[in-house]
């Protein structure tokens, strides 16, 4: 009995040892598990950190992609490749003809590319649609320096309703601004000082125009040329404080500026210029090249133009003959207003599409296109990573020697512009503005404290349809009152006829979207 109750005894005993032993390998089983769910778990992470993120990137050239060459794999395309390689970029290229086209068909088929191109009718459309990512979640991590590059009045642009669905990059707008310039050597000859407002400058061109300021004994001088369809006649429109392009705000609303009375009141002003024969006749039909033409034969008094081009281009020209351009401030109209209309300093407007499994990398490559580099030798005029290539090659340094600039001329340099397709994303002059040092500095300086800007952002469905007709209208109208083909009064009818074909339409849309 008792040897039973001993053999019970260590039964019972074997089998709470064997019962603790299977409870601590279940123990250390189930800690093995967890730490190997914990290390599957980092490993998986780490991978998806060091994830190739694909996406599709839409832009458009103006320079032909010679047929050798790979979009994708190319040394300029390569730059972003070695920046971000966790990134893989498709580019998608296509003609800056071709872009309004691609875009609509890749948005309407559903086939979109990751961030592509958006102006300011397409922001509209394409976030009532759904269609865009909103973006104010990513902007803080992603792309910090829209902050350090875009004012608060240039971001307006990328929001729509409060909320921001476009990356925008930045650019110097009056980089290359259009100033009205004068010939200061027939200013000095005739003891005239430079004009301070429009009635000065209309005294002026009368006199450059019928008081034989070249000395040749002929009627042959004018005291201004300009463009067809009255290009280059903004210092006019800018005194009467209107643009063609632009709305203002008037009685807590905003209108466009060509159905203003002062639009009415500059296009009276520049047929009076025409009558009186101070306007040359030929700016009704000419282009540009023509008006460099004629101001460096040496017989016009006043015309505007793009200040780049008269610096490097007329003045040279004229000094050869002991003649001179300046540029003037914007005038000032009857009112005692000076102003100059220029675009906000933004330069790409893009948007990353509903599609876009990694919406924060478009961000990630425009904020390193934005990002200077320390370690750069020489840095680029404009301010970007992807303008200049090879010094020789593709690029030179300036006179100076301190930036690079384009050399078409190059051994590369003309076979070489497609990199234009890939800089394109980022903006012109955003880091290194013109300084006192630059050919056009006296015209920067001349505008800079009277720029202007449009009060209306956003462009409605309503506006993208009909504002096209309404202005080809207005530009038949303007041109006859100019030349005396209809009456001043004509005008009148012209803002009949554009409340009667859908323009109150255009006016409340407009002012709902740009609340």
């Amino acid at each position: 009995m008792k040897r039973k109750r001993c053999i019970l005894l260590w039964c019972l005993v074997l089998f709470t040892f064997v019962l603790s032993m299977t409870g601590c390998k279940k123990e250390n089983n189930a800690g093995q598990t967890k730490n190997t769910r914990e290390t599957t778990n980092k490993s998986e992470g780490a991978e998806k950190s060091d994830e190739i993120k694909k996406i599709s990137v839409l832009n458009s050239t103006s320079w032909p992609i010679p047929g050798d060459v790979d979009v994708n794999d190319n040394k300029w395309a390569n730059i972003y490749k070695e920046a971000l390689p966790d990134i893989e970029i498709e580019w998608i290229i296509v003609p800056a003809s071709a872009l309004r086209e691609k875009k609509n068909i890749l948005m309407a088929t559903g086939d979109m590319p990751d961030m592509l191109p958006c102006d300011d009718t397409d922001l509209v459309k394409w976030v009532e649609q759904g269609l865009i990512h909103e973006l104010d979640d990513l902007i803080k991590d992603y792309f910090p320096n829209q902050d350090k590059y875009l004012t608060e009045n240039e971001l307006k642009y990328a929001f729509y309703k409060g909320k921001q669905y476009r990356l925008l990059t930045p650019k110097f707008a009056l980089e290359n601004p259009t100033a009205l310039q004068v010939r200061k050597d027939w200013l000095d000859k005739m003891g005239l000082s430079v004009p301070q407002t429009l009635d000065d400058a209309f005294d002026i061109m009368k006199k450059f125009t019928f008081e034989d300021p070249d000395g040749n004994g002929k009627d042959d001088t004018f005291g201004y040329t300009s463009t067809k369809n009255l290009g280059l006649m903004g210092w006019v429109f800018s005194a009467y404080d209107v643009n063609e392009n632009f709305w203002s705000e008037a009685d807590g609303e905003i209108l466009p500026d060509i159905i203003r009375p002062e639009m009415k009141d500059a296009l009276a002003f520049i047929k009076k210029l025409y009558d009186s024969g101070v306007y040359d006749k030929d700016s009704l039909a000419q282009a540009a090249t023509q008006v460099e033409e004629k101001v460096t034969s040496g017989n016009i008094g006043f015309t505007e133009f793009y200040s780049w081009g008269v610096a490097v281009r007329m003045n040279p020209a004229l000094k050869e003959n002991d003649m001179e351009l300046v540029p003037v401030e914007p005038l000032k109209g009857p009112a005692g207003k000076r102003m100059y209309p220029s675009g906000p300093n933004i330069w790409g407007r893009y948007a990353v599409t509903i599609t876009c499994k990694h919406p924060e990398a478009p961000l990630r490559i425009i904020n390193w296109l934005l990002d200077t580099d320390s370690s750069l030798e020489y840095k680029n005029i404009n301010g970007d990573k992807i303008n200049c290539g090879e010094i020789g090659v593709d690029c030179r340094l300036d006179e100076d020697g301190n930036y690079l600039v384009e050399d078409a001329q190059g051994t590369e340099g003309k076979y070489n512009r497609y990199r234009l397709s890939y800089r394109l994303l980022g903006g012109y002059s955003h880091i290194i503005q013109r300084s006192p040092t630059a050919k056009n500095f006296e015209a920067i300086k001349a505008v800079l404290p009277y720029v202007h800007y449009t009060d209306k952002t956003n462009t409605g469905s309503i506006e993208g349809e009909t504002w096209g007709e309404l202005k080809t209208y207005y530009d038949e109208i303007k041109m006859r009152i100019v030349t005396g083909d209809v009456p001043i009064d004509e005008f009148d009818k012209w803002i009949d006829y554009f409340y009667k074909n859908g323009g109150q339409e255009i006016i409340d849309e407009a002012n709902e979207l740009n609340k």
